[in-house]
């Protein structure tokens, strides 16, 4: 009776230790599937602000004056994203005014990728693109002016 007590006893414990986990993978993988989707690029920004369409009105947000201006970002829930955008040409003029337009090429880049709270990483193999997540909006800020870029942010 003693040996069947002791049996149970152990079996007990052991039913008791195998049931308690470590849920720290439940919630990165959480994380994963609330942030995997299909985002479009929103804003294209820029500083200074620029009249890309010649109408007097300067933007920051080149998607507001220059319609052919594309970019879409999937996130997909195996830890692997691609993005498409339409590539840009930016051309100086003279005083601070630059000249952008569409180019016909499309840059695509595809790698892996991370969430940690609101920060999502994506890694090409050789670079990091470290974007933030705030709700269905991802935003990554380069800081550049023109001829570079500010700021682009995609929304799913």
């Amino acid at each position: 009776m003693n040996t069947t007590r002791y049996i149970l006893l152990i079996f007990s414990f052991i039913l008791v230790i195998g049931a308690c986990s470590n849920d720290d993978e439940g919630d990165s993988v959480d994380e994963i599937a609330l942030a995997s989707g299909n985002y479009a690029l929103i804003e294209l920004n820029i500083n200074p602000p620029q009249d890309i369409n010649n109408d007097g009105n300067t933007t920051s947000n080149v998607l507001t004056e220059l319609p052919c201006v594309t970019g879409n970002l999937n996130l997909r829930s195996d830890g692997n994203w691609i993005w498409t955008l339409t590539e840009t040409s930016v051309t100086s003029i003279t005083g601070g005014a630059f000249y952008l337009s569409c180019t016909s090429d499309i840059t695509t880049r595809s790698g892996s990728w991370t969430i940690s709270g609101n920060q999502v990483t994506l890694y090409d193999g050789a670079s990091n693109f470290n974007f933030t997540k705030d709700a269905d909006q991802l935003t990554i800020i380069e800081g550049d002016d023109l001829p570079g870029f500010d700021s682009m942010v995609f929304e799913r």
